[in-house]
C-alpha cells in the first residue's frame, strides 16, 4: 500500500497537562487510561464514524470526506487531461537526470563486483581486476551509519517538550518503549531495509525511505526507494520543498488489484502488460551484481504507477472548496498525491496530502530523504562524484601492475621458420609465440627466435598507485590513521584529534541523525492517526502506549548522538567524565557519573549492576558510629538530641579501640566528622530559633515569610542578639572539640590516596622530560664527537710517526746489508791477512746496528703508549720490531 493510503492528519493538540487550573489534566489521565472524558459529547455520523467533541471544543474523530479518494467523482475528460500533463512533464524529468542514472550506474560498476569495470588492456589474459576503493567507503559507510543509527535497544528515545514533570516522563517512555517495539518486532525487516539504503547512499549519493500504514494488517511499513525510483524536475533546489516529485512503483498484479479493492485506487479497466517493464540503468548494473536478468515474459505482471507528490491546482468542484472553505475566490495550488497507471494513462487516486486543521496546507511527508554529500541542486553527490576519477586511475594502476608482471613472468616472442621467404610482419601477443618464414639453412636458435622486448613491473607506477589510493581515502574518510597508545595524552588532545581526522564522516553522519529524525515523525504521525488502544492490545498482550499518548507534540527523537560517530569518541568521552569526577569529587554525583559511564558504553539496564542507592534514616548516636564504620550513609536530622550525638561521636573518634582504630578509622573518620559539622550546625540554627522566640513570646517562623522591610529589619536585629547569646552557649559545650577534631582530620590524613594529578599537568610534565632528556642526549653525542675527532687526530700522528720510524729502519737495515756485503768481499779478497780481526769488526757494526732500531723501537712504543692514554682507548697502531728479536718475543 502506497502512501496516499496514509493520508490522515495527526492531531497537534496542546499538552492537557499545560493548564492546571482546569479539568484537561483530568481528562488526559482519563484518555491515557482508554476513557472517555464525563463531559465529552458523542455525535455519531451516516457512515458509521463519529466525532467526539471534548470541552476544549477539539474534534478527534476526523470527517472522513476531507481524505477520500478525489478522482471517484472528477469527469473522465479532466482526470485524462491531469494524466497527461504530469507524464509530460515526467517525460521530461527523466530526460533531465538521465546523467545522474548513468552516474550511479558507473559508481556500481566501480566497485567490481559484476566484473564489468570499465578500462583496462584488451589482450587476451589481461587482468580485470577492481580496486575496492568505491567498495571500501560504501561498506565501512554502512557499517559505521547503521551501528549509531540503530543500536540494540532500538532507534528511539526520549525527549521532553518544556518543562519536565513525571506525567510528561512516563508519556514519553510509553512512547519510546512502543515505538521501539514497533521497528524492532512489528517490522522486523526495517533494520535490513536501512542497511541496505545506507551501503546505497555512498553510491547513489542519496536514498530514501518511505513509511505508509497497512489498514488491514494495523500496522505501519517501511520500503527503501532508490534514487533511480525517484525523479525530481530540472529547477527543483530541495527535495522537501520541491514543487513535483515522482515515485516510480512497479507493481505486480496482486498488489495492483490488492490496493483497488481496498478502495486506493479507481477500479478503471486495465490491459494485460505483456512485457516487462523497463529497467534504468542502475538497476540493470545492481541486477549484475545480484546475478539475475530480467525474462522476456511479465510473468507476475508487473506495471509503473507513477506516484507524483505534487502542487496543483484542482478546479473547485474537485477540490470541494464550498465544503472546506468560503473564499473560493483565492485558491491558489495545495499539495496532492496523484497516481497514474504510465501504461494505460488512467488517473488512479488523488488525495489530499496535507493537515485539515494546517491553514498554510503544507505537504506532509511520507519520503524521508538519506543524503551523502548535499550540493548545489536538490540531488546530493557521492563516490562516483567524489572519488570516480581517482578510483578509476587506481584501477587502472593496479591493472597495468598485474598485466607487467605477467609479460615479464610470460614473455611472447617470434621464431625464424624454415623457408624460402622472411621478413614478414607478425603481430605478437602477450605470452604467445608466433612463427615466421625464414631463410635456407638456419641453424643457428639465436638467429632464428627474439623474445619480445618488454620493460619491468616499474616501481615508480607502484608508489602512484599507493598515492592514489591515499589521496581518495582522505576525500572520504571513514576511519582513523591511527590510535595512540599513549596513555598520558589529555583527553581533549584525542578528541579534538578524532574530530579533524573524521570531520567528513561526522557532518555526513549529523545528516543520517537528522533523517532518522525526520522518519520517526513520519511514524509518530501515523501512529496518532492511525493507532487504536484495543490494537495496542492485541499485538503487545499489555496496554504498551495509549493512542492519546500520540495526540501530544512530537517528544520522541533517535537515540543516535549526532555528535558522536566512534567508539574511540565516546570512550573518550567517558574518560573525561571518569577524570573530573575524580579530580572534583565534590562537584559530581558519583552514583550518576558511573550510571552515564556504563550507559555511553552501551551497557543495557545499568542500574542492574550498581548497589542500591541507601536511603538516610534517622538513627541514634549508637548506631551512626556502627554505620559509619561499615561505610554506610548517615545524616543528622533537625528534631535529634544533637549535644548527645556530639558527645558519642568524639568519644568514639578518641577511642583507640574503636574511632581511633586504624581498622576502622579509615572508613569512620569522614562521615563521622561530616555527622558532628551537621549536629553542630543544626544544634545552632535551633538554638538561635529557640533564643529570639523566648525573647519575642512567640514563634518567630512566621516572621520569615513576612516580606515586609521593616519587619524584616527588626527581624535581623532580633536574631542578632540571639546569635550573642547561643554564641557564648557554643564556647559552653564545644570549646573542647578543636583539638579532637584536629586530631581526627590528622590521623583521616594518613589513610587518604593523595589526589590524581591534573591530565594536562602529567603531559606537562611528560614533555619537559623529554625536552630534558633530548638536550642530554644531544649533549652526549656532541661530546661523543668531539673524542672522535681527538682520538682520530691521535691516530693520525702515531701514523704518521709510524711511519717515519719504518723509514728509519729500512735504512739501517739497508746499511747492515752493505756492510755485510762489503765485509764479505774483503774476506775474499784478504783471506789471508783478515781473520778474526774482520770477525771482529763485523760483529761490532752489527750490535751497533741492533741496538739503534731497538731503541727506535722503544721510542715509538712509549709514543704509542702516551697516545692511547690520551685517546683513551687502543689503537691498531703497532710499534716495529727490532732487528735480530723474534717475533715472539717480548
Amino acid at each position: 500500500m502506497g502512501s496516499e493510503s496514509a493520508i490522515l492528519q495527526s492531531f497537534d493538540m496542546e499538552d492537557p497537562e499545560d493548564d492546571p487550573n482546569t479539568d484537561i489534566a483530568t481528562d488526559a489521565a482519563e484518555r491515557s487510561q482508554g476513557k472517555t472524558p464525563d463531559d465529552a459529547d458523542t455525535k455519531e455520523l451516516d457512515d458509521g464514524s463519529a466525532i467526539l467533541t471534548l470541552h476544549d471544543n477539539r474534534e478527534v474523530a476526523k470527517a472522513k470526506e476531507f481524505y477520500v479518494n478525489l478522482a471517484e467523482d472528477m469527469p473522465p475528460d479532466e482526470l485524462r487531461g491531469i494524466a497527461v500533463k504530469l507524464l509530460d512533464l515526467f517525460d521530461k524529468d527523466v530526460q533531465a537526470r538521465d546523467l545522474r542514472d548513468r552516474q550511479y550506474e558507473e559508481g556500481l560498476k566501480r566497485t567490481g563486483f559484476a566484473n564489468d569495470a570499465p578500462g583496462g588492456a584488451s589482450f587476451d589474459g589481461a587482468s580485470k581486476v577492481v580496486h575496492p576503493l568505491v567498495a571500501e567507503v560504501a561498506i565501512d559507510f554502512s557499517a559505521r551509519a547503521i551501528k549509531e543509527l540503530w543500536p540494540a535497544g532500538g532507534p528511539v528515545k526520549d525527549k521532553i517538550i518544556g518543562e519536565p514533570d513525571t506525567k510528561k516522563e512516563e508519556k514519553a517512555k510509553r512512547k519510546v518503549r512502543y515505538m521501539n517495539w514497533q521497528m524492532t518486532e512489528q517490522m522486523p525487516s526495517m533494520r535490513y531495509e536501512l542497511e541496505q539504503i545506507l551501503t546505497q547512499v555512498p553510491m547513489g549519493g542519496v536514498q530514501y525511505s518511505k513509511m505508509w500504514w497497512d489498514v488491514k494488517r494495523k500496522t505501519p511499513v517501511h520500503e527503501p526507494v532508490w534514487v533511480d525510483e525517484i525523479v525530481l524536475p530540472f529547477a527543483a533546489t530541495d527535495f522537501y520543498s520541491s514543487p513535483r516529485k515522482a515515485h516510480i512503483q512497479k507493481l505486480d498484479e496482486y498488489t495492483f488489484q490488492d490496493r483497488v479493492r481496498k478502495g486506493i485506487y479507481r477500479d478503471v479497466d486495465t490491459i494485460a502488460i505483456v512485457t516487462q517493464p523497463d529497467e534504468t540503468r542502475a538497476e540493470k548494473a545492481n541486477n549484475k551484481i545480484e546475478g539475475k536478468s530480467q525474462t522476456n515474459f511479465n510473468e507476475d505482471g508487473q506495471r509503473v504507477v507513477i506516484e507524483f507528490s505534487v502542487q496543483y491546482v484542482l478546479t473547485d468542484d474537485a477540490r470541494g472548496i464550498d465544503s472546506l472553505d468560503d473564499d473560493s475566490d483565492d485558491q491558489g495550488p495545495a499539495p496532492y498525491l496523484i497516481s497514474v497507471d504510465k501504461e494505460t494513462r488512467d488517473v488512479l487516486s488523488i488525495y489530499r496530502n496535507w493537515d485539515e486543521d494546517d491553514e498554510n496546507m503544507d505537504a506532509l511527508v511520507h519520503i524521508v530523504e538519506w543524503p551523502f554529500l548535499p550540493w548545489r541542486g536538490a540531488m546530493p553527490i557521492g563516490a562516483p562524484q567524489v572519488l570516480g576519477g581517482i578510483a578509476a586511475a587506481a584501477t587502472g594502476s593496479l591493472r597495468a601492475l598485474l598485466d607487467s608482471a605477467l609479460i615479464n613472468n610470460f614473455p611472447g616472442g617470434v621464431r625464424l621458420k624454415s623457408g624460402p621467404v622472411g621478413g614478414q610482419s607478425v603481430r605478437v601477443e602477450a605470452g604467445q609465440t608466433n612463427e615466421i618464414d625464414g631463410g635456407i639453412m638456419q641453424d643457428d636458435i639465436r638467429k632464428t627466435f627474439m623474445p619480445t622486448p618488454v620493460n619491468p613491473t616499474s616501481a615508480v607506477l607502484f608508489q602512484l598507485l599507493e598515492f592514489l589510493v591515499q589521496s581518495g581515502k582522505e576525500v572520504v574518510k571513514t576511519t582513523l590513521d591511527e590510535a595512540n597508545d599513549n596513555a598520558n595524552v589529555p583527553v581533549g588532545t584525542i578528541m579534538a584529534r578524532i574530530e579533524q581526522q573524521m570531520v567528513v564522516f561526522s557532518a555526513i553522519h549529523s545528516r543520517l541523525h537528522n533523517s532518522m529524525g525526520k522518519l520517526l515523525k513520519v511514524l509518530h504521525r501515523l501512529d496518532a492517526t492511525y493507532l487504536e488502544d484495543d490494537d495496542v492490545v492485541k499485538q503487545t498482550g499489555e496496554k504498551m502506549v495509549f493512542k492519546a499518548d500520540f495526540d501530544a507534540p512530537d517528544d520522541v527523537v533517535p537515540v543516535s548522538d549526532p555528535e558522536i560517530f566512534s567508539e574511540l569518541q565516546r570512550i573518550s568521552q567517558v574518560q573525561t567524565i571518569a577524570q573530573r569526577a575524580q579530580l572534583f569529587p565534590q562537584l559530581y554525583d558519583q552514583r550518576k557519573v558511573e550510571n552515564t559511564i556504563l550507559k555511553m558504553m552501551k551497557i543495557t539496564n545499568p542500574e542492574q549492576y550498581l548497589l542500591p542507592k541507601p536511603e538516610p534514616k534517622p538513627l541514634n548516636a549508637v548506631n551512626e558510629n556502627i554505620a559509619a564504620s561499615l561505610g554506610q550513609p548517615i545524616v543528622a536530622f533537625p528534631d535529634q538530641d544533637h549535644l548527645a550525638h556530639i558527645q558519642s561521636h568524639l568519644g568514639f573518634l578518641e577511642d583507640p579501640l574503636f574511632g581511633a582504630n586504624p581498622l576502622m578509622a579509615g572508613t569512620a573518620i569522614g562521615p563521622i566528622l561530616q555527622n558532628v559539622k551537621e549536629h553542630m550546625l543544626f544544634w545552632y540554627g535551633t538554638q538561635i530559633h529557640k533564643v529570639a522566640s523566648d525573647a519575642a513570646g512567640t514563634d518567630v517562623s512566621e516572621f520569615m515569610t513576612i516580606k515586609d522591610a521593616e519587619v524584616q529589619t527588626k527581624f535581623d536585629g532580633m536574631l542578632a542578639a540571639a546569635t550573642n547569646v547561643v554564641h557564648a552557649q557554643a564556647q559552653q559545650f564545644f570549646g573542647g572539640l578543636p583539638p579532637v577534631i584536629q586530631k581526627a582530620q590528622a590521623m583521616l590524613k594518613t589513610f587518604q590516596q593523595p589526589p590524581p594529578m591534573d591530565p594536562s599537568a602529567v603531559a606537562q610534565q611528560k614533555v619537559q622530560a623529554d625536552a630534558a632528556s633530548q638536550k642530554a642526549d644531544q649533549q652526549l653525542k656532541a661530546q661523543e664527537l668531539q673524542q672522535q675527532s681527538q682520538s682520530d687526530a691521535a691516530d693520525r700522528q702515531l701514523a704518521a710517526q709510524k711511519a717515519a720510524q719504518d723509514v728509519a729502519t729500512d735504512r739501517a737495515q739497508q746499511a747492515l746489508d752493505k756492510t755485510l756485503a762489503d765485509g764479505t768481499n774483503q774476506t775474499q779478497l784478504q783471506k789471508q791477512g783478515m781473520g778474526d780481526t774482520t770477525k771482529q769488526s763485523v760483529v761490532q757494526a752489527q750490535d751497533a746496528t741492533k741496538l739503534t732500531i731497538t731503541a727506535q723501537d722503544n721510542t715509538t712504543a712509549e709514543t704509542i703508549a702516551g697516545a692511547e692514554l690520551a685517546a683513551g682507548h687502543k689503537t691498531q697502531i703497532k710499534d716495529g720490531t727490532a732487528v735480530g728479536k723474534k717475533p715472539s718475543e717480548g
